[in-house]
Parts: structure tokens; sequence; C-alpha cells
């Protein structure tokens, strides 16, 4: 058997107090007299006080008194394998054993390391002490084949990965001798291995293999021996019966507690006595149950419901479960008989409903109403065909309730008109149809229909449609369709219909609200003015898009033009200096050119330095002078 001890080489001058499991209050113990242990029977690690005060003595049973302690350090178990095992157990399929394993309070509840057992444990085994919760007596098998570690929980440490601990699988080939086929169902027959027993002499766990379970994994559940009918029983479930007094096990609380054992096993394992193997075969009817109206169920052979106003507006839950049709008690232990046999799965309208999904039945839309049938799947060998019935279970609505349909506006191009469904299939038919006209808020006209086979004056037949007829604008339509159930109740729906005037008149509304800033529209608006809103308020932000891209535009333009008229004053003088020259120069005589030859403006002369207007009144501008009776022109450059 594993355990660890944690000790000191030398002994501290200070204090050293940890703490020690207690399912009650808090209990140090003297780390310099009894070692820390972690093992089976509890384990102390964790928190661990150095104080040149404070003891085990002066920190015992407080629990809302502050200490103020001088040094803390934390104890931890690290291992490589990330398990914990204290020691092997030996399984075969036919000879499962029980063991202790740890629970909740095998760690102190005030320590900084947690404790947490495993889902499949929890609330599913048997204590020998009561409230103490520090073992729970389980059988130890794997829940896969050739699995070779059972988890009785988790290990939860300050930086360390999570550490599971439990027991090593020893896999052997053993069986039980006593082993016999039992009815509980049928014959009554009761859990115990000999006639006159005492059923509380006894554990008893129920197995159901991976052969037998679409969910192809092993399973164990406790069963209550003393009262057969508050258990759970499944098709060819094998059910093995323990001595009670075979396991020993000692959980002391006192603050001198020391961890018993001697290094065996005996005590902690236990094998089972008796074999027993259910035979029944259940005939059972599996139906669509939704939770909270299983008394709606007795003596309704046809599983019609019907639900009255204060039943409607809630989420439910249905799962297919089999009813049996026998007293509350054996109902219960047997509706799951054949639910690991097979996975069965709701439909509605040939649409399965995942499992745990709440069903909101409305008192708006009559979606949710109506016929849920159970299918199976993933067929086992405990999946006993000729004992099983598949019915389906009929939502309905009860007398007097009524379905509003709410408000809309005609709409003929979206088949949004005045209209009665003739009938619902597997919810009700009409019988009934009662039309008010009002016209601008004056009741105008009120008449009642009941014959729906033919067209007539004030209604046309349309296949599963009766549409009514003659309507002119401004008139607003209150229409009550009233049907008959299946089950003889009779319910309406009821919905009012506005004229395409009236949707004219909310469009002008909807405008000069967003003109007055008052954005939020009455309560009555329907659907189709909220999708106007919508697209009007997409509209005005496109504009204002398209209105920032044409400022944007304009500006870079502007800008545009403003850089060429910087550069155009330049041009222009450049080109009316050289036009100024050509025209001066273009009467002077070959011998006058010759002289402005020979006085040269040459190509340096042009790139002087100097604002261009100046090099060209310099440069450019002719000098006059007369020689004889002609005038002659020289240009000078420096």
């Amino acid at each position: 058997m594993v355990g660890f001890k944690f000790t000191f080489q030398e002994s501290p001058s200070n204090n050293l107090t940890y703490i020690i499991a207690n399912p009650v209050k808090n209990i140090f113990q003297d780390f310099k007299k009894f070692p820390i242990l972690c093992s089976i029977h509890k384990c102390d690690i964790g928190w661990l006080f150095i104080d040149n005060v404070a003891n085990f003595e002066s920190l015992y049973g407080e629990t809302s008194k502050k200490h103020k302690i001088q040094h803390a350090v934390v104890i931890v178990l690290n291992t490589e394998s990330k398990k914990i095992e204290f020691f092997a157990v030996n399984y075969d399929i036919n000879d499962i054993k029980i063991a202790l394993c740890p629970y909740t309070n095998w760690i102190s509840k005030h320590n900084i390391i947690k404790f947490y057992p495993e889902e499949n444990i929890k609330d599913n085994g048997f204590f020998l002490e009561k409230k103490n919760n520090i073992h729970i007596v389980v059988p130890i098998y794997p829940k896969v084949n050739n699995e070779a570690f059972f988890s009785c929980g988790r290990l939860i440490q300050p930086s360390l990965p999570d550490t599971e601990v439990g027991f090593r699988i020893n896999k052997v080939f053993s069986s039980i001798a006593d082993k016999k086929d039992i009815e509980i169902f049928d014959k009554h027959e009761e859990l115990v291995c000999s006639n006159g027993e005492d059923h509380n002499a006894f554990f008893h766990f129920g197995l159901v293999k991976s052969d037998d379970s679409y969910k192809k994994y092993n399973e164990m559940v406790k069963i209550d021996g003393a009262t057969r009918y508050n258990n759970t029983y499944f098709s060819n479930q094998i059910i093995f019966i323990y001595d009670k007094f075979q396991l020993n096990i000692k959980s002391q609380y006192d603050w001198n507690y020391q961890h018993s054992g001697n290094g065996k096993i005996d005590g902690y394992i236990g094998g089972a006595r008796c074999v027993r193997k259910l035979s029944d075969k259940v005939h059972l009817t599996i139906i669509p149950i939704f939770k909270g109206l299983e008394k709606m169920y007795q003596n309704n052979g046809d599983n019609k419901i019907t639900l009255d106003s204060s039943m409607i507006s809630r989420d439910y839950t249905v799962k297919c479960l089999g009813y049996a049709g026998y007293d509350d008690d054996q109902q219960k232990a047997f509706q799951h008989f054949y639910s690991k046999a097979a996975k069965f799965v709701v439909f509605k309208n040939g649409i399965p409903i995942p499992e745990n999904e709440t069903i909101l039945i409305e008192s708006t839309s009559l979606r949710n109403f109506g016929k849920y049938s159970c299918k199976s799947a993933s067929i086992t060998g405990a999946y006993i065909n000729s004992s099983i019935n598949l019915k389906d279970t009929y939502i309905l609505p009860g007398n007097g309730v009524t379905i509003k349909l709410g408000k809309t506006i005609v709409n003929r191009n979206q088949n949004i008109i005045p209209k009665c469904i003739i009938e619902y299939p597997d919810i009700g038919k009409l019988r009934l149809i009662k039309v008010d006209i009002n016209f601008n808020g004056i009741r105008e006209e009120s008449y009642d229909l009941v014959n729906f086979t033919k067209t007539n004056e004030y209604f046309e037949r349309s296949e599963n449609e009766a549409i009514i007829k003659n309507l002119r604008n401004g008139t607003y339509v209150n229409l009550t369709c009233s049907y008959i159930t299946s089950a003889n109740t009779i319910f309406d729906t009821n919905e009012v219909f506005g004229s395409s005037k009236d949707y004219e008149t909310n469009l002008t509304n909807i405008i000069n609200k967003f003109t007055t800033s008052e954005m939020n529209p009455k309560s009555g608006d329907n659907d189709s003015i909220k999708n106007l809103t919508l697209i009007l308020f997409c509209l005005l932000i496109f504009i204002v898009l398209i209105l920032c891209l044409l400022i944007v535009s304009t500006l870079y333009i502007m800008k545009k033009r403003k850089m060429a008229k910087k550069k155009k004053p330049s041009i222009d003088i450049s080109t009316s200096a050289s036009t100024s020259a050509n025209s001066s120069t273009s009467g002077i005589s070959k011998s006058s050119a010759s002289s402005i030859s020979k006085t040269g403006i040459t190509k340096k002369d042009v790139s002087l330095k100097g604002p261009k207007k100046e090099i060209i009144e310099k440069k450019k501008a002719p000098q006059e002078r007369r020689v004889g009776n002609k005038v002659v022109f020289t240009a000078f450059a420096k």
C-alpha cells in the first residue's frame, strides 16, 4: 500500500503546525511530534505554519478568529505519471471488487490543496460512517476495457498539474460461483443471496456492460436493496451483492489521530458474495415525456397533452422514456430500462431535438405545438424489439387558449393577407372565422364564417387557406380563427391586419419622427415599418458619405488650381519678353544683325543668375543710337 511521510531531519526551534483533515472543524497537529502523512486514510499535505509563539494548541479548533503567522510553506506531491496509486485491485468483468475511495473530506476543506471526486462516483456509492465523507465505497473497474487505472478523484495543487488519485487495475481471470437470473419487474424477487437475509447487510451495485450500452463503456450504479423500486434498472443489468462488514477502516477525529494500517490491504477491498442478472423482458411504451408534465400522461392512452394558459410561455425539456402504466414507484424504476440499450432521439417535424435543449411553448406562435416522436439508433443486444413500442406525444392548446399572432400590414406580393389556416397538421382544424372590419377607427362590419368548403362573397378558398376578400384601403381587419384539436379542446388564433393605405400613413409618421428627433417607434409599429426605418437610416448614412466625398474632391481641385496660378506669372513674363525681343529685331537690317552678332549674346549671358525679368531687360533690351541717316541698335552684355 502506498503512503507518503514528511519529516524534518533536524528539529527546528520554531513551532511547526499543520492542518489535518476533519469534516467538522479545524484541527491542527504538532509537526515535531507527528509527521505529515498522506495515505488512503486521509491526506494532510498543504499548509505548514512556522511561528515562535503560535502552536497547534493555540490554533486548535479556531475557525473564525484570525491569527498572524510568521512563516508558512506549502507541502505538495509531484509525480512523473501524474497519478497516485494506493495499491492494485484485481479485476474480472464477472468478479468486480469494491474498495474505499478518497472522498470530499479526505483533505481538509480549509487547505490550500483541494481534492475533487470524479463525477462517476459522486453520490454513486456508500459511506461506512455517516456524514464524514472521508471515504466512499465504490466498485473498481475499467470504464473502457483494458484501462489500467481507476481514478477516485483529482488532487489540485498550486503550480502543479492535476494529479489523479486511485487504484491500479490488475486484470485476472475469476468469477463468482453464486450467480443466477432473477426477475424483479414480473416476479418481484428479492435482492439477496439467500431467502430471508437482511437487505441492509449488503452493498448492491448494478453493471451495464459496454456491449449492452450504445455509449460503448462499462457503467456501474449503486442500488438500494432494501427498497427495490427506489432504483433505476436497465436491460441485461448484472447486480453484484457484497457483504457490508468485510470492509473496515478507522476514521478518528481526535487531535492525536495517527494513521492506522500495517501495510496490508485487508479491510480496504471486498469481493462480491453473489451475482444476479436481470432477465426481465419489460414491455414498455417509449414516448417523448416533457419534464414537469409527467402526471398528465397518466390515464392518457393517446398521449395528448393539453396546456392551459398558465402552462404556456414556459421552457420545457423532453426525453424519450418508457411508460409502463403501473404505479408510480414501479414506473420510476423501469422508465429508463432500455435507455442504454439504444440511443433514443426526439423528433419534431422530422428534425432531431438535441438532448437537454429547452423548448419554449409560446403564446404568440404555434410552432412548438404538435407531434413529437421517438426514434432509436445504435441498437445493442439489450434492445428487445418485441417488448418495445414507440409512440408519439401531442402537445396541444387547451380550452380557451388564444394564440396572439400580433399585427401586420397587408402585402400581397409577400402573401401577407388576412387569412386563416384551414388545418394545422397534428394540432387542430378550423371550425369558425370571426371577422371585424374597422375603417378609420370606426367598426364597419362584423361577421362569422363556418363553412370553408367553397369560395363565396366573403372569402376565397385557396388550398389550405381561407382568404378574406373585398377589403378597402384604410381598413383594419381583426381576424380570429377558431380551431378544434384532436383532444376536442377549442382554441383561437388572433391577428390584426392593416391595409396598404395604413402602410403609407405609417411611412409618413416615421419620416416625421426622424425630423422631430422622436426616434423610438410606437409599441404597435410592425416589422415592416421597422425594416423601412433601417433602410432610411442606411440611406442617410450613404448620403453623408457621398457629400464627404464631394467636399474632399472639391478641395483637391481647388488646391490644384491654386498651384497652377502660382506658376503662371513667371511663364507669362518669359513669354512676353521673348515676344518683345522678336518684334524689335524683326525690322533690323542685315548689317544691324551683323552688328548684334559681333556684340554677342551668348548662352552664358542668358544663364546669368538673378530674376528672369531683370536678365531679360538687361540682355534683351537694345540701346538706340544714330549713325548718319540710320538708326543702329546695339545689345550689351556684362
